[in-house]
């Protein structure tokens, strides 16, 4: 079963029908997804509330989805290098597995590194052009092709 939850900003004053950030439960994975706009700050809160989220108890994988993403594009490397210090820290709560999906080449590219990141702490990462392949890796078991 599929869960959403919507995360706002205490100063956004967007339609929250349309919230940039957003988290879903699909047991046993986390889904984070971006679109739009966004700060950083809304990425940090977004996955710390999925995983304080009680239903999200023994999740083994967090799938970061940025292919609606405005916002990407314009990261730089030390802020994609600061999420995946911040996504590695939180990492034990989603069982230490990140997939990571992105369409175009400057995201692609991006998640690439923020992927190398991720992986020298430990974290099992690959990173998708396709949702659907993140979705099969993250549920095979760990060490999996």
């Amino acid at each position: 079963m599929i869960t959403t939850r919507r995360l706002a900003s205490p100063t956004d004053h967007r339609d929250a029908s349309r919230m940039p950030v957003t988290y879903e439960l699909d047991s046993p994975t986390i889904i984070v997804s971006l679109e739009g706009i966004y700060e950083t700050a809304e990425v940090r809160a977004a996955v710390l509330a999925a995983v304080a989220d009680p239903r999200a108890a023994g999740a083994t994988g967090l799938l970061f989805d940025v292919r609606h993403s405005a916002s990407i594009a314009s990261r730089t490397a030390a802020e994609v290098r600061a999420m995946a210090d911040f996504l590695a820290v939180t990492a034990e709560q989603f069982g230490r597995r990140l997939a990571l999906v992105a369409d175009s080449d400057a995201a692609f590219g991006l998640m690439r590194l923020g992927s190398v990141a991720v992986e020298q702490k430990g974290v099992d990462t690959r990173v998708f052009r396709d949702i659907s392949d993140a979705e099969g890796w993250l549920s095979a078991r760990p060490g999996a092709a």
